[in-house]
Parts: structure tokens; sequence; C-alpha cells
């Protein structure tokens, strides 16, 4: 007890005066090519299975198993759009061809198609017959145009499918149209055309045999009788071996190799004026600097060819640029995290396109297509959009094959063919790691997917589990500060969604701050009550569903404490207070349907000492921080 007479000392403790930062509307995308300290407002460091349309980073769309298919290797997947209009897919595993009609449910097995189960990839390409040859060598016209799909591997004697023509009723034996012969017809027969990537173009189909290009007869792309060529050659020859081609608007055909462009005019009509001189000629090159380096690496999105160079993804009017200037600029340096970590073997990456988004199955760290990049031009989709596209992150758990992006009916689908591992595995252990002695994929099970599926959940059950990694929110005075505490505005939550949220300094590791559940269910339509009724109908009206809106959370975490003993700690690596440093950056991960609006960083600015200070020698004690697993 204090002495009668004697002094207290009474001291009055305020409210912090915190500081803050407000970051949100990501319309800039992903930015993983410059440190995190430099990114600007409305950038993000790196994203995972998430989509960004209105500056709103959100939960991707799901993804619907259409097919499991039974193999070891997938070789392709093709869609066929016949005279008639109608859609099927086609389907190569271990060597036999599958081919289902539109919605793609029930398939069916080509007889008679066997091509070597080993082969990398099997290429198809839809052509439209409408002549015949006869016995005495001239032409007939066929009652009724057809359709016939040629397929080959570029090693065994190639295959058609002959879906007939739209207008009479075509066969349900699908393998009357197969054969296991040279395809040629005529007299005399032409030479047997083992080739591999193909194309039907200005009424002729072009196939490629190594470096050389032949050209079908006009309206018969079973037949290569005419054999005019520019200066008498067999073919038209390029400098390397051909890896695709591409229809190009005025340009005619467009023929890549790994390492140049070229262009043949196949507009022309009239074969005996190719050896003509005529301006431009009738093949030429485009570019001799790059080219394409994986055969199905090449997609149009707005009308315009994007490719997968040896130097990374370049739109077409980039490489176009070699004619004014010296630098070639690519267009994913963005993806710089995932790109520098790829497989020396790029060749089995591939393209895809759904509405405005690129879609890009890259070998990072695996052989196979781990990381799905994605590219968005629609960030801001409406009419006075100012925003161009942005890169979005990567997608993860199925490993693509080979993407195709039917139109039916005014409506464009996606389908993925992959090989499937992690929490999308069909069987436990389905993945694409390769057996040993046969260096084959270990399980048997190859999976066609449909994306953009809009409920956000994978097979209408599983969910999504997705990643953001801010910038580092960093002082315009390059000062210290502490890390106190954020504050996330969260929208579109749907379900139940664990989520996860963790700090770090520009020293040191992640740690993490806070874990908890949120929960909106989803109402009626999803969950039926059997004690109400929460639908009604309206006279004269359509039945409408009541369903809840999908629901708002302002989740705060609580303050950041660091122990100086954890290793991985920031002050072990650079010497200071725990939770002092000059940035930090926040992950947040959740499982399920969830959307992050924006967020407030709140910080309480340090003092800094006015003196010098001699760096520690660390000759002999370096000071470390163990670096995250991924």
């Amino acid at each position: 007890m204090p002495r009668w007479g004697s002094r207290r000392k009474i001291i009055i403790v305020g409210q912090q005066n915190l500081q803050i930062i407000v970051d949100g509307q990501w319309v800039g995308g992903v930015d993983s090519l410059l440190y995190p300290t430099d990114l600007i407002q409305g950038t993000y460091a790196w994203g995972v299975n998430i989509v960004n349309r209105g500056g709103v980073i959100q939960t991707r769309p799901g993804k619907r198993k259409i097919k499991s298919f039974c193999g070891h290797k997938g070789q392709g997947i093709y869609w066929v759009r016949t005279m008639d209009d109608k859609n099927y897919l086609m389907v190569a595993i271990d060597g036999k061809v599958y081919t289902a009609p539109f919605p793609f449910k029930n398939w069916t097995h080509l007889s008679g198609v066997n091509f070597r189960p080993d082969a990398e990839r099997i290429y198809f390409c839809n052509t439209e017959q409408a002549i015949t040859y006869n016995t005495d060598n001239t032409i007939a016209l066929l009652p009724y145009p057809k359709n016939i799909v040629f397929m080959q591997d570029g090693t065994s004697t190639p295959c058609y499918w002959d879906l007939g023509s739209g207008i009479q009723p075509a066969s349900t034996d699908f393998s009357s149209g197969i054969v296991n012969d040279n395809y040629v017809t005529g007299t005399p027969r032409a030479p047997l055309m083992i080739g591999t990537a193909m194309i039907w173009k200005d009424n002729r189909l072009w196939i490629a045999v190594d470096n050389i290009v032949y050209a079908s007869d006009l309206l018969y792309a079973a037949s290569f009788q005419e054999n005019t060529y520019l200066a008498e050659q067999t073919g038209f020859r390029f400098p390397r071996t051909v890896i695709n081609f591409w229809p190009m608007p005025v340009m005619g055909l467009m023929v890549l190799t790994e390492s140049s462009m070229h262009a043949l005019q196949s507009y022309i009509q009239d074969r005996t004026t190719w050896q003509q001189q005529t301006s431009p000629p009738f093949q030429s090159d485009i570019n001799l600097e790059i080219g394409l380096i994986a055969p199905w690496g090449i997609v149009n999105l707005h009308g315009m060819p994007w490719l997968l160079t040896a130097r990374g993804i370049i739109s077409f009017d980039r490489a176009m640029t070699t004619n004014l200037t010296t630098v070639i600029l690519t267009a994913d340096g963005e993806m710089m995290r995932s790109k520098t970590l790829l497989a020396p073997n790029v060749s089995r990456a591939c393209l895809g396109v759904w509405e405005n988004v690129l879609m890009c199955g890259m070998p990072n760290t695996c052989t196979k297509n781990r990381h799905t990049w994605i590219m968005d031009a629609g960030i801001a989709e409406k009419l006075n959009n100012t925003q161009g596209m942005c890169w979005t992150g990567v997608w993860t758990g199925t490993f693509p094959i080979q993407f195709a992006s039917p139109i039916v009916n005014g409506t464009q689908y996606n389908y993925e063919l992959s090989y499937s591992g992690g929490f999308l595995a069909v069987n436990q252990g389905d993945s694409p790691s390769p057996q040993p002695e046969t260096n084959m994929p270990s399980q048997a099970y190859i999976h066609l997917w449909e994306n953009f599926i809009p409920n956000q959940i994978d097979a209408c059950e599983t969910s999504i589990n997705c990643s953001v990694e801010t910038k580092i929110f960093t002082l315009t005075t390059d000062d210290y500060y502490r890390f106190v505490f954020a504050e996330f505005m969260l929208i579109n939550l749907k379900g139940t969604v664990p989520v996860q949220v963790y700090v770090t300094g520009i020293a040191g590791n992640y740690q993490p701050l806070f874990s908890t559940t949120l929960r909106a269910d989803v109402g009626p339509w999803g969950n039926p009550s059997g004690t109400s009724l929460l639908y009604y109908v309206s006279a004269g009206r359509t039945t409408q569903f009541e369903n809840y809106r999908r629901q708002v959370r302002h989740m705060r975490t609580q303050e950041f404490i660091v122990h100086e003993s954890a290793d991985e700690a920031a002050c072990l690596e650079i010497g200071r207070q725990d939770g002092i440093d000059k940035g930090f950056q926040l992950m947040i991960q959740w499982q399920g349907r969830l959307g992050l609006r924006a967020l407030k960083f709140f910080y309480d600015r340090q003092l800094q000492s006015p003196q010098g200070l001699c760096p520690v020698d660390e000759s002999q004690t370096p000071h470390i921080v163990l670096e995250a697993t991924a």
C-alpha cells in the first residue's frame, strides 16, 4: 500500500494510431515477373484455380467429368462438324479411336482403327469429298458431297472415317468407313502418304511428311494424282520438319516449323498456275526467326493466332514485328514463376480457347502439363471497357493433353482430354506418373472433362482448392513498419468454405495467421427442406425457385505475432525485431465458392535509428531461412 502523502504516476494509453493500405479492383491480373514489392495497384503476385472478372478474384468455374477411358496414353481429341451441322468428338487412346455425337455421352469404338499405342499423338482432319474417279481415270461427281475424317500417327497406315452425306441417311455401322489400306485412290495409285499434321483448306487436304507438304486433288482428300508443284518438285519443301498448319485469311495457308513460319497461297484453285511467278509468290517466308515448338500449341483468339515458340507464347501480330524491329516480345512474362520451371521437352504443351479465355497447358516441374495458364480478355468485359487482356494465374488438378472448343447451337463449349491426379483423381494414385520399365502412365484412366461449368465445383461434388498471393505492401518512404492485421472483403460466398490466411515479410517464409470455416447454405434448390417449400408458381408466369443469395463477409485477422525462436521468423534473416520489415505479403487459401473484392492492410510505422550500423559478418555463421516447399 502506498504511504499517505505519496504521489502516484498515472499513464493513459490511447487508441493505437494505425495506418491503412487498401488494395482491390485487380484488373491488372497476375504478375510474377516483377518482384512483389514493385507490383502496381490492381495486380497480384500469383493465383491458383481462380478467375478474375470485374476485378474480383474468385473461384474458377468447375469441371464436369464426361467420360473416363481405360488406357495409358492419351493421343488426342478432335471436334468434327459435318455439312448438315452434326457434331462429334473423337478421342484417341493407346492407338484406338472413340467417337460420340453431341452431347458426347454415348461413345463408340471405331473398329478397324489400330494405330501404334506408343505414338506420341494421332492427327485428325475433317474433309469434304465431292468427286471420285472412274475406272478409266475420268472424274465423276458424287450425288451428294460427304464428310470424311482422316487419321494418322506418322508411322502407321492412315485410316479414314466416312460419315456419309448429310442429305442421305448416314450409315450407323461405324466400321464401314474404316480401311487399313492406302487411302489414295485412282489409277495409277499415288505413293502412300504417311505423314503427321493435316489441314483441309481451300478444297484440298494439305499433309506434312517431314519437311515436305503435299496437296491432294481438288475436292478429293483421298487422292494425290495431281502432282503439279513448284519447280517440278514432288512437294513444297521447307527448311525443317513441319510441325503444323494454320489457316490464315488473305494469306492462305501458314506452314510452321520449329524455327520458321511460311505461307502457301492455297486459295489459288488452278493448280497449273502454282509454278508461275506471282506477287506474292505461291510459297513465301513470313518469319525465319521463330516458329511453333508444340503441334497443339497454336489457337485462334480474337481472330488472330497465338502460338508457343521457343521463346514463349507470341501472338501473330508480334511475330510480324520482325519486319519492323529486332525485338520480338513474348506475351507470357507475367507467368515467369511457372515458365522458369518448365520441363526440357515442351513439345507436349497444348493451347485452347473458350470465349475470351486463352488456356495453355504447360509442363511445369513435370513431363506432363501440370499447370494450365489462363489469360483472360474479359476482365472488364463491357462496351466502354478500357482494360486489356491479362493473365489471371494457373489452374491445377488435371494434366491436359489437348483441348477442343466446339460451338453447338450457338453455344461454345470447352473440353479437355487429360491425365488426372490429386483431388480430381477417380482412383487413388490415378496420375501420369510413369512406370520405370515402360515409361507409360501407371494407372489406366484418362478423363474427358468439360470446363467452365458455372457451379464452381468439380464433378458436381468436389470443392476447388484456390490460392491468391498479394503484392508486397511497402511504404513509399521504404521505412520499416509492423504488420498488425488485415481485413478481407469477401463476396460470392456459397456453401461451406474453409479459409486459411498466411503472411510473410520481404524476409522469411509464409507463417499462418489463422484458419476458419465460413458457411452460407445454398438454399432449398440445392438443399431441399422437408418442413417448408420455398418455391412458388406465379399465375401465368414461369416457375421461380427461391435460393439464398450469395453471402458477404468482412473477415479480419488477429494481430500478427512472430516468435524469435521460430526458424521461419524474418528477424533471423535480417536481424530485426519480431514482425518488423519493410514490406509484408498476404496469402489467402480457400476450398469452395468464394470471391475476394478488396482487402485492407493495417500497419504501425516504426521509428528508425538515425545512426548507421555495420552489417554482421556472415562468413562463418550465415543467416539462412529455409525455402518453403511448393
